[in-house]
């Protein structure tokens, strides 16, 4: 069992630092005053990326490891669905690991998507043309001073830290 504890602590250590270094760069770039619009895109592009695969990530270790997190700590199994839910219910999220981010094309339609349907996945993703709710969600600026359950990142340290107790 220790074994297991070990994987989900390094897990979501790891989770906790590419969700929250992608929004990071993401507000950084967008707060500077001269944005070059092909740097812009690129940046936006990969920050998406790590942001998709590890909401993605994040699904997938708690299926794998439901069981080990509920026994160590059931108070936090609602915590740990409401983000799973959260990402399971956004179709854009998977519809773009699995069309775009992991594959070079949709494989229903035989071809790659173009900018503009990635574009609109992207918005769809996020709910709107302003990023700053969605990515607030992910990890808010001050993390520190807000309700870590309202956010991914926060759940995922209190799970983390709550598990790593058992070592």
């Amino acid at each position: 069992m220790s074994k297991r504890i070990e994987e989900i602590i390094s897990i979501f250590s790891c989770l906790i630092g590419d969700l929250t270094i992608a929004v990071e760069v993401l507000k950084e770039f967008e707060s500077r005053s001269i944005r070059p619009d092909k740097k812009r895109q690129t940046i936006w592009r990969l920050c998406f990326f790590s942001i998709i695969m590890s909401c993605r990530k994040y699904v997938e270790a708690c299926e794998k490891y439901g069981t080990e997190i509920n026994e160590i700590c059931p108070s936090l199994k609602s915590l740990k669905g409401i983000h799973v839910d959260k990402i399971n219910r956004n179709s854009a999220i998977v519809d773009l690991r699995n069309h775009y981010v992991a594959h070079v094309q949709k494989k229903s339609e035989k071809r790659a998507l173009s900018d503009q349907e990635v574009q609109a996945y992207i918005i769809q993703m996020i709910g709107s043309e302003d990023a700053t709710e969605f990515l607030n969600w992910i990890c808010p600026d001050s993390i520190e001073n807000s309700n870590e359950e309202e956010c991914l990142v926060g759940a995922i340290e209190k799970i983390r830290d709550e598990v790593a107790k058992k070592l």
